[in-house]
This record gives structure tokens, C-alpha cells and sequence, in this order.
């Protein structure tokens, strides 16, 4: 594509959510979602000569996955001291008057899931993302990881299993691996 800032600028608008939406499924802290957001549409910028207007969504979130695998590949576990919206305590959940222990529930094991999700290797992780959060097909995925079919559905069978072996030990829920 041209270096137009106004192509750029569309772009941007129009995709910004949906990297956002990424990266936070990927890190799922608000605030390191907002910086890998920043630098995915900062490697689009850089290589926005190498963009295909007719393949835009798939180069933006390949430059998106890559990015948030990158980050959960260099990032060094630390704990957090900010008490965000995230930390907050099931008794500050379940004080508001519209809350049911069932959507408290359901909450917590979403919750669950997704740290459990986070937990999986990397190319299990990235694979179970493509597929259960963004809807891709086993071909998509294939492209968007660089990888043969018969690999992105093993690892989303081995990604499952172990998910489920996971919240089965947990009682989360009962399924079978």
C-alpha cells in the first residue's frame, strides 16, 4: 500500500479493537494489552509498504499474534501491586444488588479458563485463541501460524485435553479430556 497517513489512519480506526481484543485475550492485563496495541500498530506502520489492501485483517493480526507471543515469551513473571478491577475480591462481586451467585459463577469459571488458557505452551495457546476467541478456521489458523492443518488441529486436541484435565483437578467443571 502507499505510505498514505490517511490509509493508515482508516486502518487504525478500523482495526483497533480487534488488535486490542487480541492482545488483551493474549496478556489479559489492560494495561500491557494498551502497550502491545501500540507497538502492533507501530510494526504496521513500519512495514505499511508490505501491506495487501485485499489481505489487510489476517497481515494485522498475524503482525498481532506475533507480537503478544514475542511479549509472553520475554515477559518475566512478576507480581503485580496495583489492585485493579481484576484483583477485586468475590465479596466486592457479589455486593452489588444485580449480582447472582450464578453469574458469579459463571464469572469466576470464565475467569478460570482464561488463566488456564494462558497457562498452555505457546503454539497450544496461540491455537486454542485463533479458534474458540476469534472464530478462525482450521485453515486461518494454519496460515496465520505458519503451520500445516493436521499441526493446528493436534494442538488444538492436545490444548483441550489439557484444559480439561485442568478443570476437572480444579472441580471447575466436569468434562471429558
Amino acid at each position: 500500500m502507499s505510505g498514505n497517513r490517511k490509509e493508515f489512519e482508516e486502518l487504525f480506526q478500523q482495526y483497533k479493537r480487534y488488535v486490542y481484543a487480541i492482545c488483551y485475550r493474549y496478556c489479559g492485563s489492560q494495561q500491557d494489552a494498551l502497550d502491545l496495541t501500540q507497538d502492533v500498530f507501530l510494526k504496521i506502520l513500519k512495514n505499511w509498504d508490505k501491506a495487501d489492501a485485499k489481505n489487510l485483517k489476517p497481515w494485522v493480526r498475524r503482525i498481532a499474534v506475533n507480537t503478544c507471543m514475542n511479549f509472553k515469551r520475554d515477559r518475566k513473571e512478576a507480581l503485580s501491586l496495583d489492585a485493579g478491577e481484576e484483583d477485586m475480591s468475590l465479596l466486592d462481586r457479589v455486593a452489588g444488588p444485580s449480582d447472582t451467585e450464578e453469574t458469579v459463577m459463571i464469572h469466576l469459571s470464565r475467569e478460570r479458563l482464561g488463566r488456564l488458557v494462558s497457562e498452555l505452551r505457546p503454539e497450544l495457546r496461540t491455537a486454542i485463541i485463533l479458534r474458540h476467541y476469534e472464530g478462525l478456521s482450521y485453515k486461518q489458523i494454519a496460515q496465520a501460524m505458519k503451520k500445516p492443518e493436521g499441526t493446528i488441529k493436534t494442538y488444538l486436541f492436545r490444548g483441550r485435553k489439557v484444559l480439561a484435565l485442568k478443570l476437572n483437578d480444579d472441580k471447575v467443571w466436569e468434562v471429558e479430556p
